[in-house]
């Protein structure tokens, strides 16, 4: 009403007739005051519930919500410090570890549980007690406790809790390696089934702290970022973090130096061969492969060799700076495991500075055949193994390739079965071998360098412009030294999955190809694993197979073994309970159907070997520039 006195007051002028506008303006007015006060007031209402939807979404358990507020919204990869305190004065021995970060500027931070890396998909069973140290922190977890969302002060400093325990109580096999090892005497894991850590880029280099209490004064602590050391800080990203090996306990320790870098190698347990012949062939091995590349720039690396219980077995996988081995004791020489090494550290250059397009699964004819093929060539030219031996150690690739039920396996199988099928797991190791030996030959008749090159162009590729490896990629450097290229091998051996046949030129001029009847391997019976024991229940046995002839039927139960897989020359030992509750022991050679095979021999009329070692040496040709 004041506003309209005042009106009516401007529109009166002195000496004139008032004039009676106050029924029409009042009745204007009031309807624009009317109409901009509704205005306000849903604007107002309008931005209410817009505050409350964005304070329930801010609160809502979402994976893209997550990625909204994460550390990308700031400057700088924001640090993270580790306290891992040893714990054995309770009945379990465990970690306990203590996580401290500052939270992100949203005021909800997601985290990352240990879950699933290679063929383990239960790590957060270890992982127990998460809790927060401020009580105004909540800590959510979402249904299978993998992930947790924090919800906090905006860009608080965070302390979060945690223990990882041995979750898993059975022998140490290749079922249980990769799980956290937390015992009186030592611990081992590696980090993908022990750190949580914010969900941030995984990718960039950050300040990492960790710091280890509580170990025993003569234990000897090593992992991927050194050794003794109680108080490390790296400038690493998260990835390498997880992807890394840790253990302190009664391990031996021994440094060596290649090219002035160090070279720690950590062993424990009983071995038929001492610490320092393991440690001497290492050493070899280690710049053999590394001379291969011309590349000695490893300010640290490590090198470890854990046993098991199981019989006749060996694997290892290759982390940040160092090199795992899982092996079991009754090896005879250290030698046995030279090229379980040669493989895994020439994946330093093929798998890791040589990174692979995704799906990574159809090329790993790449990643992993030509690491089988090089593993081979660097031990002979080397002198780590013989001639003979190499030609030994081929023909079993071919053997083992031609037994294979998964033989004609396509690419696209491979990528859909890789890992939940052990024998199309093992096609692309066998293929890649195959092909590379091929091209191998097809290339030094063509332009006399060899493979080498091919690598090497690879390499160069990859480090100057991030190319990754494809089909088509390795095609391409193919051609620079044989014109024809590789794509039609590719479709019809790779893609398509046709058998490769053995050419009788590929190992060179001394070598003749011939064809030979082996037995295929067959333990002669089929069976389910036991969901609580590691016993097996027999489902159906082969009545012409060696063990129905050997005793065993339907119905037994298998509670003790011995397989040599794909070996035919040694014996299967099995232990079991029959259907009458009597124990067993049979033990027989796993031999199948008898069919032809591939294979090389030496040409008889060969005299010098030296002149057969020419076609595996490098030459000025095939030496990296």
């Amino acid at each position: 009403m004041i506003g309209v006195k005042i009106e009516n007051k401007m529109l009166t002028q002195p000496g004139k007739q008032k004039r009676n506008f106050l029924p029409f303006m009042d009745h204007r007015i009031r309807f624009l005051f009317g109409f901009i006060c509704l205005v306000f007031y849903l604007a107002a209402h309008s931005c209410t519930l817009a505050q409350k939807s964005e304070g329930k979404r801010v609160h809502a358990y979402s994976e893209e919500q997550t990625k909204i507020s994460s550390e990308s919204n700031d400057e700088n990869p924001k640090p993270l410090k580790y306290i891992i305190s040893y714990d054995s004065t309770n009945q379990e021995t465990k970690l306990r570890v203590n996580l401290i970060f500052e939270g992100n500027s949203t005021g909800s931070t997601s985290l990352k549980v240990p879950h699933s890396w290679a063929w383990q998909d239960d790590l957060e069973k270890g992982i127990k007690d998460l809790r927060p140290a401020h009580p105004e922190v909540r800590v959510i977890p979402n249904n299978d406790h993998t992930e947790y969302r924090i919800e906090h002060q905006p860009s608080q400093v965070i302390e979060i809790s945690y223990e990882v325990s041995q979750y898993w109580d059975q022998p140490i096999d290749r079922d249980v390696y990769y799980r956290p090892i937390i015992n009186e005497t030592y611990f081992h894991f590696i980090g993908h089934g022990v750190f949580v850590y914010p969900e941030w880029d995984e990718k960039a280099k950050r300040k990492i702290s960790v710091e280890w209490q509580g170990l025993d004064g003569d234990w000897i602590l090593a992992n991927s970022f050194g050794i003794r050391n109680k108080s490390q800080l790296h400038e690493i990203s998260i990835a390498e973090l997880c992807h890394a090996a840790y253990m302190a306990g009664d391990f031996i320790l021994d440094e060596r130096r290649v090219k002035g870098y160090p070279l720690n190698i950590v062993q424990r347990g009983t071995w038929n061969f001492t610490s320092n012949e393991f440690s001497n062939m290492v050493e070899t091995v280690v710049k053999a492969v590394r001379g291969f590349w011309n590349d000695y720039d490893f300010p640290y690396f490590l090198v470890t060799l854990i046993p098991t219980d199981n019989e006749q077995s060996k694997g290892g996988t290759g982390l940040t700076n160092s090199f795992e081995t899982f092996v079991s004791t009754d090896h005879e020489s250290a030698d046995d495991l030279k090229f379980l090494l040669a493989h895994e550290l020439f994946h330093t250059w093929n798998g890791r500075k040589i990174q692979r397009e995704e799906p990574e699964e159809l090329v790993y004819w790449f990643s992993e055949g030509f690491t089988n093929y090089y593993t081979r060539l660097i031990l002979l030219r080397s002198k780590l193994i013989t001639l003979k031996e190499y030609i030994s150690d081929y023909n079993r690739a071919i053997k083992e390739y031609y037994f294979s039920p998964a033989i004609h396996s396509t690419n696209e199988e491979i990528l859909k079965k890789t890992h939940s099928d052990r024998h199309v797991e093992r096609i692309p190791y066998l293929r890649g071998d195959l092909l590379a030996t091929r091209w191998n030959a097809l290339i030094k008749k063509s332009s006399g360098y060899s493979l080498d090159n091919v690598m090497f162009d690879i390499l160069t590729s990859a480090q100057e412009s991030n190319m990754l490896v494809s089909a088509e990629n390795v095609d391409l450097h193919v051609r620079k030294y044989l014109k024809s290229g590789i794509t039609e091998d590719i479709e019809r051996f790779v893609n398509k999955g046709e058998i490769i046949v053995p050419g009788k030129n590929d190992l060179g001029p001394c070598l003749e190809l011939t064809n030979e009847k082996f037995h295929r391997f067959d333990i002669g019976f089929e069976y389910l694993k036991s969901e609580t024991t590691r016993d097996w229940h027999v489902t159906e046995v082969n009545p012409k197979g060696p063990a129905f002839k050997a005793g065993l039927r339907v119905n037994d139960t298998i509670v003790g073994r011995s397989i040599y897989w794909d070996r035919t020359e040694m014996p299967v030992k099995l232990k079991f309970k029959n259907r009458a509750g009597e124990i067993k022991t049979i033990e027989y050679l796993p031999l199948g159907e008898l069919i032809q095979v591939p294979q090389y021999r030496l040409r008889d009329e060969i005299s010098e070997m030296n002149d057969c070692l020419e076609w595996f040496v490098d030459s000025k040709k095939s030496r990296k520039y």
